[in-house]
């Protein structure tokens, strides 16, 4: 049985600055930072993105940020302060990427579709009444 996604997208216009746009994810989905278990971030330009502005193909300066199973909470506010950064999730490649795994057994997922990005929370499905 697969996982369900709840309607919840947390949609962003161009520029976007990933920490705030995180931090209102968090809100909307009543998670705080103290929810999370553990969670991997990237953020690096698109390739149209990195031709225009760095006159190569791929982004020279990507951002990657994790969080382990064993951080502390300064860990987590640092794995947050790390995610100010400004990128542009309009339309066009997808430039944030990640995962994050809560405590509960949800997450948030990125998800892009017809060049807009979003976070995306998926929960399990409910277990059928004649499995218990």
């Amino acid at each position: 049985m697969q996982a369900k996604e709840e309607e919840i997208d947390f949609e962003m216009n161009e520029p976007c600055n990933a920490k705030l746009e995180f931090e209102s994810a968090l809100i909307k989905s009543k998670k705080t930072l103290e929810d999370i278990k553990c969670a991997t971030i990237s953020i690096e330009a698109c390739n149209k993105r990195c031709m225009e502005q760095f006159k190569q193909y791929e982004d020279p300066d990507p951002v990657n940020i994790k969080l382990t199973l064993s951080h502390t909470q300064e860990q987590a506010q640092e794995f947050l302060d790390k995610l100010d950064v400004v990128y542009d999730c309009g339309y066009g490649g997808q430039e944030l990427f990640g995962t994050v795994w809560f405590t509960d057994g949800t997450w948030f997922t990125r998800y892009e579709y017809d060049g807009s990005e979003c976070w995306q929370l998926i929960l399990c499905p409910e277990i059928p009444e004649d499995l218990m």
